[in-house]
């Protein structure tokens, strides 16, 4: 496969313009099965998208949150795979809140190993390829390796959870820790913010797709960070069921190892 990061950098602007297009308009809002939004914005980018991907890599089939997803049989037999989220956000884009992004990452035997995640209202870029470390390119193209996170704190403090997802479970972690109040964010933009050390921790409690996921987590662990589900397993790719059991995303595994503890001794479980 001869596709760069950099290929994917642009594609990842490239959809995020067409987007933008939509952005603060008068949309026309459908809900699929499990009553997520749907609009013109994420049919857009998820067509420019898989185009691009299988004019470069033909022979590499493409799972997108927009496409009708592979009986397990057939994905079970894919050891690489595209997997995309067109419009990560579709929540905060229909409310012209302008936090959505363009996810877009490769898999390969379960675990991503290149992705960008792409911030459309900013024209940020973050991306990360395995074993090369993490950048963010600003919209003027400029490129800045991020600094790998310091692995000395082992209890996180800054949380950042989800603008429309805030449950009681992690309040109450966050309450337990006596963390201040949570940075609330949308979609895969929270990743971001813990790689570049704004944040400690990501942490849901409810379940999260794998589109929603596999680029942040590369970013993420490329410098230092740890990405499990609440049941305290390593996030992976291609499962039978593509949902995670929730989400722990922390700055290093001591800092994942002290939150599960804290499930255990507050009985949160899993959930499922």
């Amino acid at each position: 496969m001869n596709v760069s990061l950099d290929q994917l950098v642009q594609l990842a602007k490239d959809a995020g313009a067409k987007t933008l297009s939509f952005f603060g308009t008068d949309l026309t809002v459908r809900y699929k099965s499990d009553q997520s939004p749907l609009t013109q914005a994420d049919l857009a980018s998820h067509a420019l998208i898989q185009a691009a991907l299988e004019d470069w890599t033909p022979d590499i089939p493409v799972i997108s949150e927009e496409s009708a997803l592979p009986d397990y049989a057939i994905r079970q037999t894919m050891d690489r795979f595209w997997i995309i989220d067109p419009l990560d956000g579709t929540k905060e884009f229909v409310k012209a809140i302008p936090e959505y992004t363009v996810n877009i990452a490769l898999i390969e035997k379960a675990k991503p190993v290149m992705g960008v995640v792409g911030i459309p209202a900013t024209g940020t870029v973050y991306g990360a390829q395995k074993g090369r470390g993490s950048f963010r390119w600003e919209s003027d193209g400029s490129k800045n390796e991020l600094a790998p996170l310091k692995a000395k704190k082992q209890t996180p403090h800054q949380f950042v959870t989800s603008r429309s997802h805030l449950g009681a479970n992690e309040l109450m972690l966050i309450e337990q820790l006596q963390a201040p109040e949570p940075i609330r964010a949308g979609s895969a933009v929270k990743f971001c913010l813990v790689a570049e050390g704004k944040a400690d921790a990501y942490i849901r409690h409810l379940p999260i797709m794998e589109w929603d996921t596999a680029a942040g987590d590369l970013i993420l662990r490329e410098v230092g960070g740890c990405a499990k589900d609440w049941n305290g397993v390593d996030l992976g790719y291609n499962k039978p069921d593509v949902r995670h059991a929730g989400l722990m995303a922390t700055a290093n595994k001591a800092m994942a190892d002290n939150l599960m503890a804290l499930l255990d001794r507050l009985a949160i479980k899993a959930p499922f």
